[in-house]
């Protein structure tokens, strides 16, 4: 295992997380350390965000979980912290609840490293282009009323609809 995703996962727990009982377990993938967090928990996620924000949006029982990629909260704060507030329509998906909403099956929000997201202050195609010059965001796609941006390992997607 890498050791700045140890440490980044260490740093993550103890200083960003308030209350650090409520995380389940942290994985560390090939890329991405991704937080696993109970889906009726709401903990702040640094300066920011809660986890309710991520949270997949369904009502299905077996949906108990809510994944978060902690280097992609990273970016999404230091994003915030150069255009202002950020809401977030969608973050992680269960997926019973991506197959609902038209999702493809190997979507990024299925696995805690995609949010799709909106600004008061920048229209989707303009945040898109900002936070493609500007970020380490792997994929960004703009749609008419929010912009996509994920994590996904080893490859480069862009996209406008």
């Amino acid at each position: 295992m890498n050791i700045l995703k140890k440490i980044h996962a260490f740093i993550l727990r103890k200083i960003i997380l308030k209350n650090t009982d409520d995380v389940r377990s942290v994985k560390m993938g090939s890329k991405n350390t991704i937080m696993v967090i109970p889906k009726d928990v709401d903990m702040p996620l640094g300066k920011y965000f809660n986890s309710s924000e991520f949270k997949c949006k369904c009502s299905y029982k077996s949906c108990t979980k809510t994944l978060i990629d902690i280097e992609h909260l990273d970016q999404l704060i230091a994003l915030r912290e150069e255009i202002g507030p950020i809401k977030i329509t969608s973050g992680f998906r269960c997926k019973k609840h991506n197959k609902d909403v038209g999702g493809i099956p190997t979507s990024q929000h299925t696995k805690g490293t995609a949010t799709d997201i909106q600004s008061s202050r920048l229209k989707a195609r303009l945040l898109a282009d900002l936070i493609d010059e500007g970020y380490t965001f792997n994929g960004v796609g703009s749609y008419d009323t929010f912009t996509h941006i994920d994590s996904r390992a080893n490859k480069i997607a862009r996209w406008r609809f």
